[in-house]
């Protein structure tokens, strides 16, 4: 799943995370499709690295660039294969700033949300 990146809080704060190129972020996510006949998805969460820790004990888990192909690779099934072939965004391309509270409300929508506040 394809993201510009991620808000996340603490009990004081709202945060937003990305990288500082303003590169997407690439999560790595499983769907299949329920009974009900509807898709169902997840995406994938691991213990929280970097500047992520000091906010929240998990975080999506991020791929790097090159595990996209991999990732997606249908053939792909063995866990130890995917282990190997497949790795997170290294924790120190990861920053984060504080962000307006006004990104906790759906009716909110615009830019400016998730610029830098002090």
């Amino acid at each position: 799943m394809r993201v510009g990146g991620t808000i996340c809080f603490d009990d004081l704060r709202t945060y937003s995370s990305g990288v500082d190129n303003g590169e997407p972020l690439w999560f790595a996510g499983i769907w299949m499709q329920r009974p009900d006949g509807k898709p169902g998805c997840a995406i994938l969460t691991e213990p929280a690295r970097g500047v992520a820790k000091a906010i929240h004990p998990r975080m999506p888990l991020i791929l790097d660039q090159q595990s996209l192909e991999p990732w997606l690779d249908p053939d792909l099934a063995d866990r130890e294969a995917i282990r190997h072939r497949v790795h997170h965004l290294l924790h120190d391309q990861l920053t984060h700033w504080p962000v307006s509270t006004r990104v906790n409300k759906p009716v909110e929508d615009d830019p400016a949300l998730i610029e830098a506040q002090r």
